[in-house]
């Protein structure tokens, strides 16, 4: 959930690499125009000039990918400063070149580089400003003294505010993206509880009205059957068996729906508590051998994720109990540093997997498909095998689930 307003960069950010990319060569080309017009350069002066704008060229304006590198940046900068040196030696204002060692280093140079960076610019600025003083004399040297130190202790202080200034936006950078990163789980964390409540409400909603409401006509189908007076005929005898069978399978189908709705009812910090409870149980009830392999050590998952992670373990053993006519369930749980996965595979007769891809499946209305979707949704995955010698169910989910911009699909 990145901000519109900061996925470009900042504008002051933008203004500054317009800065780096011109300024320099600005101040270069007025450089050479300067003693162009003078009429007194010489060979050695335009060797030095071409040479500088040939080092800024090919060490800075080429190698963009390489202004990260401090040690990289750190040479270009020096040898700019030893080309500026040579200029200097031949003509002190050409002390002048310093504003582009300024920009420069307040660029690439990190902090406390910095500080040396301007430092050895600001004393070729003030050889600049110093040019025509008389270095035998006393009065005139303490002014030349007083000239570098005044360039030397105002850039060191400029380059003080500025590293303060830089230190502060990064700050407020790092606190917005953590509020990004913040509202992001928030509103996560409200559309999963969202559904739960919409789940709950519609479990609510089936359990009240349509499972009562089956459960009151097979009664009626039963006290009919069981009643002396006008006893139906054969036929409809039958009629009245069929239609109870009919209801007795909706009314597990809703049931089974309520369950499914229904948020698991258990401590998601404590997932490997919950599968062992759920297989032994599931076990007992379905009269099916059970093997566990559980971690010693687990992690801890997001509850939407353990809930997933149940509901396939739930889905996975009902079928097993119906359709497999298995003898043994094998359940195994793996923990990941950022994931986990359970499997869970059987001895039963085994089917067709393409099956349930799409619609109810043969083995249980839409169960496996139902907890596949719910899987996607948490960023997880179902995967199932079969053969005619049993069935493996494989579900992988992260420890967190994605955000709502990972969600997003990609364009």
């Amino acid at each position: 959930m990145t901000s519109v307003r900061r996925a470009g960069g900042a504008p002051s950010d933008r203004v500054g690499a317009v800065v780096v990319e011109t300024v320099p060569y600005a101040l270069v080309a007025v450089v050479i125009g300067f003693t162009l017009s003078q009429g007194s350069g010489t060979p050695a002066e335009y060797a030095l000039l071409g040479a500088v704008l040939l080092w800024m060229l090919g060490m800075f304006t080429l190698l963009r990918r390489l202004r990260t590198h401090p040690a990289v940046m750190g040479v270009f900068v020096a040898g700019l400063f030893a080309l500026f040196c040579a200029l200097t030696a031949i003509a002190p204002w050409y002390g002048a070149l310093a504003l582009v060692g300024y920009v420069y280093s307040f660029a690439v140079v990190a902090w406390p580089w910095r500080l040396i960076a301007v430092s050895a610019f600001a004393v070729l600025a003030a050889i600049a400003q110093a040019n025509g003083l008389n270095a035998q004399d006393a009065a005139h040297l303490s002014v030349s003294a007083t000239i570098v130190l005044v360039n030397v202790g105002a850039m060191c202080f400029l380059a003080w505010i500025y590293h303060s200034m830089r230190s502060l936006a990064d700050e407020r950078r790092r606190a917005l993206d953590e509020n990004d990163h913040l509202r992001e789980q928030l509103v996560a964390q409200a559309r999963a509880d969202a559904r739960t409540d919409e789940r709950r409400r519609l479990a609510r909603e089936i359990h009240d009205t349509v499972a009562q409401g089956l459960v009151g006509v097979i009664t009626q189908l039963d006290a009919i059957s069981v009643s002396g007076e006008r006893m139906p005929c054969a036929d409809d005898r039958r009629h009245l068996e069929q239609a109870a069978a009919i209801a007795r399978e909706s009314l597990r189908e809703a049931r089974r729906a309520v369950a499914e709705l229904a948020p698991a009812a258990f401590d998601g910090s404590d997932l490997t508590t919950a599968v062992r409870r759920t297989t032994e149980r599931w076990g007992l009830r379905a009269g099916i051998a059970t093997r566990l392999a559980l971690p010693d050590a687990t992690g801890t998952a997001d509850p939407e994720i353990a809930a997933a992670i149940v509901r396939v373990l739930q889905e996975a053993l009902a079928n097993v109990a119906r359709h497999a006519h298995a003898t043994l369930a094998s359940v195994t749980l793996t923990w990941f540093p950022d994931a986990l996965m359970l499997d869970v595979a059987d001895d039963g007769a085994g089917f067709d997997p393409a099956a349930v891809t799409a619609g109810p499946d043969i083995r249980g209305g839409y169960g496996l498909t139902t907890v596949r979707d719910r899987m996607t949704a948490v960023g997880g995955t179902v995967d199932i095998e079969s053969t005619s010698g049993g069935t493996l169910v494989t579900a992988r989910a992260p420890l967190t689930p994605p955000t709502p911009q990972d969600r997003r699909p990609t364009r």
